[in-house]
């Protein structure tokens, strides 16, 4: 009777095993299966950097390769100037998506959500930044009447500002010869950029929306998915449920929390991601007819196309690529 009852008991632990064994497997196909529809969704990283610039230093430069920081959205609270050297693919900077290459040159201030997506099969993807120390700006030197204009373009810079109009060979030398100096020279090259900063002609402000509204870190966070989850998605179709589900808020909660930290809703800012989107396409991209500049940006139909990008520009896409070209000329 005892052998019949441990012979039981041997066969119940069995049956037992195999059931969670099944489950195991039943959940690590899902997971593999879900990773395989959306890849993105498991690789999303979104991170409030803190950038530590040495005590000893009011800025530090590095020559970075791009790879390192494909796929990660984030901000920090130093201004950054960023300068493309190699590479080329999309930028995200407050809610602005442009496709970048070699020269491209843009300065944010704190707490402005920043990506380099690199997409060019080049080996050497390379940029040279510099992150300036959180409180440098505010320090009595640069509260002189001398420095006004420095300040105004500094508030500016907390929208982002690309500067197109750029020498490219001559601001790298400026760049490069500030990595080889020290001390008070390396200050002085500091004001030498920033003094041909101001007076780059056409300096063009990237995001529509002032994101230095005095966020806590977890709502910070919680607008960092929100951006890397468009800039994932937006040409494939966003849906008001899903992004809400990132958040884990309904869409209600969703809605008045975007609106709130944004000044803008939802529906408003993918527009004009796709429109943005477009409009960096028809600029930068003679080669592609309005069509395929239609679909590239994430519009289903031409007719819905033109009535959103007419309401955000103010003029069709033909007439703004007219516009473009009669300014290059």
């Amino acid at each position: 009777m005892c052998y019949l009852n441990q012979y039981s008991l041997y066969i119940y632990l069995y049956i037992l095993a195999g059931y969670y064994i099944i489950i195991f497997f039943n959940i690590y196909a899902f997971i593999v299966y879900f990773h395989a529809l959306y890849p993105s969704t498991l690789n999303m990283k979104f991170i409030r950097h803190r950038i530590v610039v040495p005590e000893s230093h009011s800025f530090q430069i590095n020559k970075l390769n791009q790879k390192q920081n494909r796929d990660i959205i984030h901000s920090h609270k130093n201004y950054e100037l960023n300068f493309v050297v190699n590479g080329c693919g999309r930028r995200f900077v407050g809610g602005n998506i442009s496709m970048y290459g070699p020269g491209d040159l843009v300065l944010m201030g704190p707490d402005l959500p920043h990506c380099w997506e690199v997409d060019s099969q080049d080996d050497d993807p390379v940029s040279i930044t510099i992150h300036f120390k959180e409180d440098l700006f505010d320090n009595k030197l640069f509260s002189v009447p001398e420095f006004n204009s420095l300040q105004k373009f500094l508030e500016k810079s907390k929208q982002g500002i690309f500067f197109k109009s750029i020498e490219v060979d001559r601001f790298r030398k400026y760049l490069e010869d500030l990595r080889h100096m020290h001390g008070f020279d390396s200050m002085l090259q500091i004001l030498k950029i920033l003094g041909y900063l101001l007076n780059v002609t056409d300096p063009q402000i990237i995001s529509s929306t002032d994101f230095n509204s005095h966020q806590n870190e977890s709502e910070l966070e919680r607008i960092n998915k929100i951006y890397d989850y468009v800039f994932r998605n937006f040409r494939s179709g966003i849906k008001l449920k899903e992004v809400a589900a990132q958040t884990n808020l309904s869409e209600s909660a969703f809605s008045s929390f975007f609106k709130k930290r944004t000044n803008k809703t939802f529906s408003t800012f993918v527009k004009e991601i796709k429109i943005g989107y477009a409009c960096k396409m028809l600029a930068d991209s003679s080669d592609l007819n309005i069509a395929q500049v239609c679909f590239d940006s994430g519009f289903n139909n031409i007719a819905n196309f033109n009535r959103q990008f007419r309401e955000i520009t103010k003029m069709s896409p033909r007439e703004y690529r007219m516009k473009y070209c009669t300014q290059v000329a």
